[in-house]
């Protein structure tokens, strides 16, 4: 049976060279089941003797529906080709996706530890998917390589003879060693090329000239939803004797938004495309390479990621892959504004309160948290009020009180400082402006004082004014009298003259 797990290899390190994941069903009954794909994340994912790394699969609903109870776990076996890790529990390894929405993915992370015993092979390790507890259920399969411990310089190679004509004869007995034609090429970090020669002097010491990210910058500093950035990356040949070149970047970001008509990627390029090229990096050289990008305007304020994909050549045109990915933190502008502010009274006395009245709306897409508001001002004093976290899209009322304590010289105006933190706890301030004047209370002196003009010899005229207001007020009542008696008089008749005349003189 030698022979037939040689050939079963063989298929399995052709499957490996053209994606990295084996889609076998078994017992696809046209369900649920048929809309999830699974695929391993990675393609150069190896595992050592005794070491512990974490298996992350890709699971995509490539349905409109949406899923629920999508349950993964993997198929065990004795055979350590088939299960080289140690753990083999069910309970431990199935794994529940609650719901999964419709044309979307997730991942789902395995911690195990590879056996101590593990050989340096190439390993197809299953898996079964069921979706809502049917019992329909969907098999697939990955691939991964074991290296031995005592083997771990060494560099396995798996080699198909007559790839490129489909020879319907493959010889695929070079598990290990060099079978001297194309093939899946590994390294002691599971980075492989699919195809290529590798006889090359560069790497036939088995080396592979690899370029990693070493980190990346923004211009600006800090990315906002809806602003242009430039994105700047460090590469470095970590190789100490092989350079690089023709070599290929491609950026990706994931795909935002909850409505259709608005999903597109976090990032965008401003102009050209997402891809780019360097013509060359010398052995352990660095190099930056930039991309204009702009941010959605829509992304929550969050870290978002950006795969980087890398291919490149060797000075034989050997080709390598490899991967990277970066995190991009994204701000969001706090957004919000008040309505009037209402002053009741709209002045006040020293000692005397005023009422300060006002609504704040949040028109951003951040929640503010931990907002206060506080007045100053010439003459008055005010307790700071607590308003608490305002989410996103609502209101949140600040109403305080005044106290006069001096009266004002100036024109009145008093300020409104509102303070907010972010989700990082960063702190903000804005202002506002209204007018309150503070008058000095009037007491009965003062009103006296009013009351009263002093002339300028200091003598007072108040009681003459009224002296003679008196006066004129009792004269005219004394007339009046003097001629209605007059008129009574006349009408009876002339002998009541002498008695009207007597009036008068005692008068």
């Amino acid at each position: 049976m030698k022979w037939f797990r040689n050939i079963m290899i063989g298929v399995m390190s052709l499957v490996l060279a053209g994606g990295g994941a084996l889609p076998v069903m078994a017992e696809d009954n046209g369900n649920a089941v048929d809309a999830v794909d699974v695929q391993l994340k990675g393609s150069n994912v190896t595992y050592k003797a005794g070491e512990k790394a974490t298996l992350t699969l890709t699971v995509k609903n490539n349905g409109n529906d949406d899923l629920k109870k999508i349950t993964i776990r993997p198929f065990y076996s004795i055979d350590e080709q088939e299960w080289p890790f140690k753990e083999a529990d069910y309970t431990a390894h199935t794994k529940t996706i609650e719901v999964l929405k419709g044309n979307s993915s997730t991942e789902v992370e395995y911690n195990f530890t590879t056996r101590d015993n593990a050989e340096s092979v190439l390993c197809c390790v299953s898996f079964e998917l069921w979706v809502n507890g049917d019992k329909e259920t969907k098999a697939f399969s990955v691939f991964l390589s074991t290296i031995a411990a005592p083997e771990a310089e060494k560099t396995y190679k798996v080699a198909i003879e007559n790839q490129n004509n489909n020879s319907s004869n493959p010889d695929y007995s070079a598990l290990s060693g060099d079978a001297g034609g194309s093939g899946v090429n590994y390294d002691t970090s599971g980075v492989y090329n699919a195809g290529g020669s590798t006889d090359s002097s560069d790497t036939s010491n088995g080396s592979v000239p690899r370029v990693i990210v070493t980190g990346f910058t923004t211009e600006p500093g800090e990315v906002k939803a809806g602003s242009d950035f430039k994105l700047v990356v460090h590469l470095k040949n970590t190789s100490k004797k092989t350079a690089v070149s023709n070599m290929v970047l491609d950026f990706s970001a994931p795909t935002e938004g909850t409505d259709a008509n608005t999903t597109a990627p976090a990032f965008l390029p401003t102009s050209g495309s997402n891809t780019i090229y360097v013509d060359k990096i010398k052995a352990e050289g660095t190099m930056d390479v930039s991309l204009n990008l702009n941010a959605k305007a829509d992304l929550v304020q969050k870290p978002y990621g950006l795969d980087i994909t890398m291919k490149y050549e060797d000075s034989s045109a050997t080709q390598f892959d490899s991967a990277s990915s970066i995190s991009v933190p994204v701000k969001q502008d706090a957004r919000f504004e008040f309505s009037e502010i209402e002053i009741s009274p709209e002045s006040i006395t020293v000692g005397g309160e005023a009422n300060v009245m006002c609504s704040m709306y949040n028109l951003g897409r951040i929640k503010l948290y931990n907002v206060k508001a506080s007045f100053e001002g010439e003459g008055i004093k005010a307790n700071n009020i607590f308003v608490g976290n305002v989410e996103s899209g609502a209101t949140a009322s600040i109403d305080g009180m005044i106290t006069g304590e001096a009266a004002t010289a100036g024109d009145g105006k008093v300020k409104m400082i509102i303070t907010y933190e972010d989700e990082g706890g960063n702190l903000s301030t804005v202002e506002e402006e209204f007018t309150l004047f503070v008058t000095e209370e009037m007491t009965e002196e003062m009103f006296m004082n009013e009351g009263m003009e002093v002339d300028q010899g200091g003598g007072s005229s108040f009681l003459p004014i009224a002296v003679i207001a008196v006066v004129v007020v009792i004269a005219a009542v004394v007339i009046i009298i003097i001629v209605r008696k007059r008129k009574k008089a006349k009408q009876k008749g002339d002998g009541l003259e002498d008695e009207l005349d007597r009036l008068i003189e005692d008068e």
